[in-house]
């Protein structure tokens, strides 16, 4: 496991004493792919940040809790944010992040996004995959339910809440940044899937060829799906 990766879950245990860590491996990844065939399809390429896309999706419709990339490291503890029945925050002018992602459990917000991919394919009849990112088909979905592409704390549509850039995501790679006092995690951006671009065909024969996850997905639970309910209830 990477310095960084083991930096940012040593973050994790540190912030969040009170959750459950929960690792989602191989075989359980693999059976949440094998169910939409989007996931299938860019697994099968060997692209698979696009497979884990609908992965954290499913987790999150399923169980309820908080996602967290496995290079996003924490300064300080999420539990505010339970009030929200969806929670992220701005990773640029025009995007909302999906690096750190909140939700109820059959929340509106991820059941509606993972609808989306259960009818989208990754390859059209050409080959040619999809390369739309899940941060856009969400940013796209916050804005039809009220989201405002300004940089600040926003609370809309049931209450979903975003949050300007410095809470979760103050530093891009494009667009800079730096930490606050208000900064409550910052994503690294390590191992982006752009990094990787390579032909289709070289990443379909390396698919195959190793047929194993090449990501880490690292989900962030509450110990009962009923503590997250209570407490975003006590929360409002």
């Amino acid at each position: 496991m990477p310095a960084l990766v083991r930096r940012c879950i040593a973050s994790f245990e540190r912030h969040l004493p009170d959750y459950q860590l929960v690792l989602w491996g191989n075989e359980q990844c693999e059976s949440i792919i094998s169910q939409y065939p989007f996931a299938r399809q860019a697994f099968d390429a060997g692209i698979y940040a696009f497979a884990s896309d609908v992965v954290r999706l499913h987790i999150l419709k399923d169980q309820g809790g908080i996602y967290l990339d496995s290079d996003l490291e924490l300064f300080g503890t999420l539990t505010p944010f339970l009030k929200h029945s969806f929670f992220s925050g701005f990773q640029d002018p025009s995007n909302v992040a999906t690096a750190i992602m909140g939700s109820e459990k059959n929340g509106e917000i991820v059941s509606t996004l993972l609808e989306q991919y259960a009818t989208r394919h990754f390859l059209n009849t050409k080959g040619d995959p999809d390369l739309t990112t899940i941060t856009r088909h969400l940013t796209s979905l916050l804005v039809r339910k009220g989201l405002c592409l300004e940089d600040r704390d926003q609370v809309f549509s049931d209450n979903v809440g975003i949050y300007r850039r410095e809470v979760f995501c103050p530093y891009h790679p494009r667009h800079g940044g730096t930490q606050t006092q208000n900064t409550v995690s910052i994503h690294h951006y390590n191992g982006s899937w752009t990094k990787h671009r390579k032909s289709l065909k070289q990443r379909q024969r390396k698919g195959r060829q190793t047929r194993r996850m090449a990501f880490l997905l690292i989900s962030l639970v509450a110990l009962l799906a009923i503590a997250w309910l209570l407490m975003g209830t006590s929360g409002n």
